[in-house]
């Protein structure tokens, strides 16, 4: 099991994208309830594309070869380094709320 998050983009919030979630009867979480404006606030913004970033930085490939590195570091995250990303997000939804915070650091759990 699992629940969707998505961040308030226009794609995201569409009638046909939310359309589409309920008829595959994909539980997520409502657009009333995302924070309007969250760059970075969500996990995978938080944790994943900025862990993804940092690993690939070290790798030098373009195009197919960087396909074929993503995939393999994206497949060796480990359900460990997930839990703790997840962890997180609690404390980071209250820092944004209590701080009014825009701009938080990436939380990085390496």
């Amino acid at each position: 099991d699992f629940i969707l998050h998505q961040d308030s983009a226009p794609s995201h919030v569409s009638k046909f994208t939310l359309s589409f979630l309920n008829e595959r009867k994909v539980n997520y979480i409502s657009p009333n309830v995302w924070t309007p404006t969250s760059p970075g606030n969500a996990p995978m913004d938080n944790f994943a594309w900025g862990y993804m970033e940092e690993q690939l930085k070290h790798r030098k490939s373009k195009t197919i070869g960087f396909q074929r590195h993503f995939n393999e570091i994206w497949k060796n995250i480990t359900q460990e380094l997930i839990n703790k990303a997840l962890s997180a997000w609690p404390k980071r939804c209250y820092q944004r709320t209590s701080n009014r915070a825009f701009n938080l650091n990436y939380i990085f759990l390496l």
